[in-house]
């Protein structure tokens, strides 16, 4: 078995940490508010800046995932949250579309007394960007496994 096919088995903490991102998503979008709004920011950027930190100073694969996870990270937020791009991409992303037929029924549920959209949508992005940095710093770690040896690679 090659070392690259080990890279998509997680460990039971791992599971649970999925398990909890899951729960805490969950429920910061069901109960959007500003301090849902605020925990979830309050955890993703700390989060990403320590992927920054991650990708400087580790090496191997993690250095890989750390990197993967920043630039998945903080490209998705930047173009969801930046002001320039306010009125561009962010609003016509399919994350955008879910967050609104969430918020939709949500509403339905509620009759009309569920959170704004706004909040919906400021809390989900932020979720969204964890989601992205992990499933890019998980990519990013397969494709360090699966690069050809060096040798190989001085042939090109």
């Amino acid at each position: 078995m090659s070392s690259g096919t080990h890279v998509f088995r997680f460990s039971l903490t791992t599971l649970f940490g999925m398990v909890l991102f899951a729960a805490f998503g969950t429920a910061a979008i069901r109960f959007a508010s500003p301090l849902w709004a605020g925990l979830t920011m309050a955890v993703t950027v700390p989060l990403l800046f320590a992927a920054i930190l991650g990708a400087l100073f580790r090496l191997g694969q993690a250095r890989a995932f750390w990197t993967g996870m920043a630039v998945c990270g903080w490209g998705y937020l930047v173009v969801v949250m930046a002001p320039w791009l306010e009125t561009g991409l962010g609003q016509h992303l399919p994350t955008s579309y879910l967050l609104n037929h969430i918020h939709g029924q949500i509403q339905k549920q509620l009759h009309g007394a569920g959170p704004s959209t706004e909040l919906v949508l400021r809390t989900g992005h932020a979720l969204f960007a964890l989601l992205f940095g992990f499933i890019g710093g998980v990519t990013a770690k397969w494709l360090y496994l699966t690069r050809p040896p060096r040798e190989e690679r001085r042939q090109d």
